[in-house]
């Protein structure tokens, strides 16, 4: 999908120069009569070359191993069904209440929309709940054995990628005042004040001029210093403890990652919701980071950042969101605390969540900059944790 000022390109690469060329007369290799075969050969092999490059798997290969930049479905039909489950060990009543956001269709300024929302189809019915700004599907009620809740979703996806380079990208001190205000302080886990996070954040970025910039110098900075930590479960780290371990889940990772972006100046903050991984055919809760980037030409936006999945600049169609954070710490606590329980008795619950649905490409292909422009490639993560909720009582 086209927008200003993106374009879909790809890597160029200057034809290398011959290292020997025939000089003539006695010097030049004798030239061979081309027999029959080698003729249907040399026919045979060039149709299949045209087969070949003709397959969008052709292409999507090379983007896979980083020579033609990230390939990507244009866009995708995301069926997909979200199943939350606890249990109560023993025999008392707990009264609970679980609160899930509606996700929204998030429209495309060009017109259209990046995620279309067609259908939310939760099991039993909820109540509908508005807080924060945003619609909320809420249960509550007692229950003494456990309750298990599935919500079924439909959406239209469209791939962006927002190619803007350097020449077109502002300063901070472009940033308009009240989206600074909302995404630069402390929010939760994210915390651009923390020992040693603005003094990193100062040594990554100071030789960086404009936004874009900067925020791909904190991007590669990740890349190359943390690894992906998979099977956690609970709270997210806090930014300083990711650091200090050097490994992180999409969570972790996220909220470090907009810590030292905010520590630079430049409003990040996280969006959340289920990610598809064709490699391994799963689905599981993700987080990533949007960030704001002021343009020269005037205006600006957000734009989405990947570090887990190496994608800088590009939101895949592989994934949808339901909730991103809104610079209010406690909204964010909430939104992970998604079962909250309480109960006469000493009593424990088992919590469960789980995504398993459809992945239907449509459209072409779009490439995005990969060994160019994004510290090389990474496949998407094999093993997605659910979005982690801890519970209250």
């Amino acid at each position: 999908m086209d927008r200003t000022p993106q374009e879909y390109g790809e890597p160029r690469a200057e034809p290398l120069e011959r290292a020997w060329r025939p000089a003539g007369g006695a010097d030049e290799p004798p030239r061979k009569r081309r027999s029959l075969a080698g003729a249907i050969a040399a026919a045979i092999a060039v149709i299949l070359a045209i087969l070949l490059i003709s397959s969008p798997w052709f292409w999507a290969f090379l983007g896979d191993v980083g020579l033609s930049g990230r390939q990507y479905d244009e866009g995708a039909r995301l069926s997909v069904t979200r199943t939350i489950s606890f249990s109560v060990a023993g025999p008392w009543t707990v009264d609970y209440v679980l609160d899930v956001p509606l996700p929204r269709s998030i429209p495309d300024p060009g017109g259209g929309y990046i995620q279309e929302m067609t259908k939310t189809d939760p099991d039993p019915t909820p109540l509908d709940e508005f807080k924060y700004g945003w619609h909320w599907m809420v249960w509550e009620s007692s229950d003494s054995s456990g309750r298990t809740f599935t919500i079924d979703y439909e959406f239209e996806v469209q791939t962006v990628v927002w190619d803007i380079d350097s020449s077109e990208s502002a300063d901070v001190a472009d940033i308009p005042q009240d989206v600074s205000d909302r995404y630069t302080g402390v929010e939760w886990k994210l915390d651009p004040h923390a020992t040693g996070i603005a003094d990193l954040s100062d040594d990554i970025t100071r030789n960086e001029d404009g936004v874009r910039d900067k925020l791909k110098a904190i991007y590669d900075y990740l890349v190359a210093n943390i690894d992906y930590e998979s099977g956690r479960s609970g709270v997210p780290k806090d930014c300083t403890a990711t650091l200090a371990d050097g490994t992180g889940d999409c969570d972790d990772q996220s909220i470090l990652f907009s810590s030292l972006a905010r520590a630079a100046g430049i409003p990040a903050w996280l969006e959340f919701g289920a990610l598809y991984d064709r490699n391994a055919d799963v689905w599981g809760g993700h987080a990533w980071v949007k960030a704001y980037v002021p343009l020269k030409s005037g205006g600006g936006g957000a734009v989405c950042i990947d570090v887990v999945n190496r994608e800088f600049f590009v939101r895949p169609c592989n994934r949808f969101a339901d909730w991103e954070c809104d610079g209010n710490g406690t909204h964010m606590e909430d939104y992970y605390n998604t079962l909250s329980y309480s109960s006469a008795h000493s009593v424990s619950l088992d919590y469960s969540e789980t995504y398993e649905g459809e992945y239907e490409p449509t459209g072409g292909r779009v490439s995005a900059p990969g060994w160019i422009d994004g510290a090389g490639f990474q496949s998407e993560i094999s093993a997605l944790p659910s979005r982690r909720a801890f519970i209250s009582n």
